[in-house]
């Protein structure tokens, strides 16, 4: 360290003040003086040159050169005095100077070791991504690195001494000053914290600084503050925020998936739709998810494609445990690090419901207007005024027999399928619509395939652009040859109808289905009722003379058109020369050109009717007739049956028994006698005893004796009982009748017939399991009822009498002796629930 001059002047007054007094005030000045010098750094050699310098000077100075010695004497004393605690001792002084040798050596070595790696650490700091500064307790830059250049922009003077604080963006500025003054106030502290230092160019770095109190350091002394520059990490991490809020933000469903099908980051859509939190998706495989088939079977494939590198879009229909089944747009996006290796796939899947939705109606719609457009035959064009061509649906193809795998064509083709006599018109109308942008409807004909004639209703209209210039011309046309051939086949059909109106034999009437006012007649009318024509027309149907004072006819005309339907009726007309005639009317209503209308029938059925009643009057007397002949019959097939049943119970039954007891003589005689076998004689008995039983069952089927004898009661028990023998199920016959009661006897054998009849088909047909007859008598009827639980049958089929199956004729032959008696006949049945006849006659009681 360099003494001022101002010291050295001292300390030469001082020793020289010694020198020439010999004086302890001045020696313990030179001391105190020489001591400072050494504690400022001043090195003992230094010292020692000063002290010769200041020797010297005394010597030169020609005041004192008569005292020399004396001076010398006094400045070795001085000198011994003062250099004797720094001066060693001269024993061993070789091994000492060997040693400094040796030290000077490794010294050497060091500082060479120390420059290199001064140099090292040099380079480390000028290319150092951090900046180390050394601030003063004010925050003024001390010392900063060589990285300041390359992160900062400012050199290596432009800094030092300013205050750090002016650098500081003022938001942050406040923040870092308070944790500033804190480590200041705090030995050691350390703290750090993030905040914007401005760059040469004007622009904000964001400067990431750990800062230390090293401020009672010696080596340091001050605060020492380590920056890294974390502008491009912050950019970084902003952009990785604004793409994870859009991705959270999106109603998309995103992933990031790992080449072991592992789950890196989903956003919040997608652990909505999987109603899982993303802490119980983030780490796991797809299949934990999903499950394996699903994983398997429509992900995997996909996954590894997009891994080999291609990128994978497919949309398919997806479930999922909120939102249900969703149409489902899916991406395999493949995700290169910067090896260009992909190391993930990046899964978007979008719900394209609606959008499917939307594309199915509108596909729904294409089909319809297709369809639509075939059912009318109408087909659409296009025509493209600057190209010159014209485009056609596929039903317009159709119509003019075009390729509809090449729909567009030049006009001048589309104008040769117009036909010549047309097809100038047709040109003209479209350059008209063209230069007066108005629409236009025409009909034409064209030749199909140039062959077929076909007429065309055709609309058009201009399109204009958005400068308002005409620069297509689109429009329909609709094949109505059908249409066209129609309506010459209605004006044909309407001839031959009004001739047919004019010359027929009956009535015809058009009214208004509104009003009821007549709109036309046809001259029968006229003829028929000798009205003029004006007593018609205008006037509603039950104005008209015809109708008045016939009050029925009246509302019966009004009551077509009230009710608005058709109506059958027969009704009276006044004539014009007073007489009161029969019609047959029918009305029927239909619409023609949106107007409703009604027309009426009218026949003249005066002398049907008297005709009609004169034979109901002939039928009902032969009806009585029939009647009273089918009763003759069975009252005469009852009494021969009668007459036969006796003939074979009193002549053939007494007979038969009588030569049976004359066999069993003749038995018991040969037996005696012992001159013939018994066999043959026991079989002729057999046979005679059989043909006795026969013939009594005949008589009795024909005439039960029971009946006679015992009456209606006890024959119908012995009905029952005799038919439990041919039939396995229950018959039951119920009566509160006393047993010997006696009736009218066509009553009785009516009922009896009925009963055996009712019996008979019961076990025949109906597979019933059991049968009911009950007999009992309300005032003046008796009420009789065969009830069964067999299969039953159809009733419609009993009065169908067009059909074979329906001709039960033990039900008919039933119904006519009720009938005969003056009784009622009553059936029910149906499939599977069984029948019941029920009948009342009248009591003609037997005395």
């Amino acid at each position: 360290m360099e003494l001022s001059e101002e010291f050295c002047n001292e300390y030469i007054n001082a020793v020289k003040n010694y020198i020439d007094t010999n004086g302890e005030t001045a020696l313990n000045r030179a001391y105190d003086l020489g001591r400072k010098s050494l504690g400022g750094g001043q090195s003992i050699l230094d010292t020692a040159r000063l002290h010769s310098d200041i020797t010297m000077k005394i010597l030169n100075e020609p005041s004192i050169n008569s005292n020399k010695e004396s001076i010398i004497t006094s400045a070795t004393v001085f000198f011994t005095e003062y250099l004797s605690p720094f001066v060693m001792t001269f024993k061993g002084f070789l091994d000492v100077v060997e040693n400094l040798k040796r030290e000077i050596n490794v010294r050497k070595n060091a500082e060479d070791a120390f420059r290199q790696s001064v140099n090292y650490y040099e380079a480390l700091l000028r290319n150092a991504l951090d900046i180390v500064t050394i601030l003063d307790k004010a925050g003024n830059m001390m010392y900063y690195s060589a990285s300041v250049e390359k992160i900062l922009g400012y050199t290596e003077n432009e800094l030092k001494g300013k205050n750090v604080f002016s650098f500081i963006h003022p938001d942050d500025v406040y923040r870092v000053l308070e944790l500033f003054y804190k480590a200041v106030e705090i030995p050691g502290f350390t703290a750090t914290t993030e905040f914007r230092f401005r760059h040469k160019n004007g622009d904000w770095k964001i400067l990431e600084s750990v800062g230390k109190n090293l401020l009672n350091n010696p080596d340091i002394s001050g605060i020492i503050v380590n920056s890294r520059d974390q502008t491009d990490r912050r950019h970084i991490e902003e952009i990785r925020r604004k793409y994870e809020f859009i991705a959270n933000a999106s109603k998309e469903l995103m992933c990031l998936i790992n080449r072991n099908y592992q789950y890196e980051a989903v956003n919040e859509e997608y652990c909505s739709a999987l109603s899982k939190e993303r802490s119980e998706i983030l780490g796991k495989s797809i299949s934990q998810i999903f499950g394996e088939d699903t994983f398997n079977n429509l992900i995997k494939e996909n996954i590894d494609k997009c891994l080999g590198g291609s990128e994978i879009k497919h949309e398919t229909w997806f479930t999922f445990p909120l939102l249900g089944k969703k149409f489902m747009e899916i991406a395999y996006y493949p995700y290169k690090n910067q090896g260009d290796k992909v190391t993930h796939v990046a899964f978007v899947k979008r719900d394209v419901t609606e959008r499917k939705k939307r594309e199915d109606e509108i596909k729904k719609s294409q089909m319809q207007l297709t369809e639509a457009q075939q059912i009318a035959h109408i087909g659409s064009w296009e025509w493209t005024v600057n190209s010159n061509t014209i485009w056609c649906s596929e039903e317009l193809c159709d119509i003019f027999g075009l390729n509809p795998s090449a729909p567009e064509i030049s006009l001048d083709e589309f104008l040769n399928y117009i036909f010549s006599d047309d097809r100038q018109r047709f040109h003209d109308i479209l350059k008209n619509a063209l230069t007066n942008n108005k629409p236009f409807i025409t009909e034409h004909a064209i030749l199909k395939q140039k062959k077929t004639k076909r007429i065309l209703h055709t609309r058009g209209k201009v399109v204009f652009d958005d400068h308002q210039l005409s620069t297509k011309i689109i429009g329909t046309s609709q094949d109505i040859t059908q249409q066209e051939l129609a309506q010459q086949a209605i004006k044909s059909s309407e001839i031959k109808y009004r001739r047919l109106f004019e010359t027929s034999k009956e009535g015809l009437i058009l009214l208004d289905a509104s009003t009821g006012v007549i709109n036309d007649i046809n001259p029968f009318i006229i003829e028929f009722l000798g009205f003029p024509k004006e007593d018609f027309f205008d006037k509603k149907l039950w104005e008209i003379k015809a109708v008045k004072g016939i009050p029925e006819s009246e509302q019966a005309f009004k009551e077509i058109i009230e009710k608005g339907y058709a109506r059958y009726d027969e009704l009276q007309l006044n004539t014009n020369d007073k007489k009161i005639v029969t019609i047959e009317f029918i009305s029927i209503a239909y619409t023609v050109n949106n107007d409703r209308l009604i027309q009426c029938h009218i026949w003249d059925i005066t002398e049907r009717k008297l005709l009609l009643q004169e034979l109901n009057t002939q039928a009902e007397q032969r009806a009585e007739d029939l009647k009273n002949f089918t009763y003759s019959i069975q009252k005469a097939h009852e009494e021969e049956r009668l007459r036969i049943s006796r003939e074979l119970h009193d002549d053939v039954c007494q007979r038969l028994t009588g030569l049976k007891f004359q066999m069993n003589f003749f038995e018991d005689t040969l037996k005696e006698k012992k001159r013939i076998n018994g066999t043959k004689l026991r079989s002729v008995k057999k046979e005679i005893d059989s043909l006795i039983k026969e013939v009594r069952g005949i008589s009795y089927n024909l005439r039960p004796p029971a009946l006679d004898h015992f009456g209606l009661v006890t024959a119908l028990k012995l009905l029952c009982t005799e038919s439990k023998k041919i039939y396995s199920g229950r018959i039951n016959f119920v009566s509160d009748i006393p047993i010997f009661r006696h009736y009218d006897p066509n009553t009785e054998i009516a009922l009896y017939r009925i009963g055996q009849e009712a019996l008979t088909n019961c076990i025949k047909h109906s597979d019933a399991k059991k049968i009911v007859l009950m007999l009992a008598e309300n005032k003046d009827e008796i009420l009789f009822s065969i009830e069964d639980d067999g299969m039953g049958f159809d009733i419609n089929l009993h009065y169908d009498r067009t059909k074979p199956e329906s001709l039960h004729f033990g039900l008919i032959n039933m119904r006519e002796r009720t009938e005969q008696l003056g009784g009622n006949f009553h059936i029910e049945s149906s499939m599977g629930k069984g029948t019941c006849v029920e009948i009342s006659i009248p009591i003609k009681k037997k005395t």
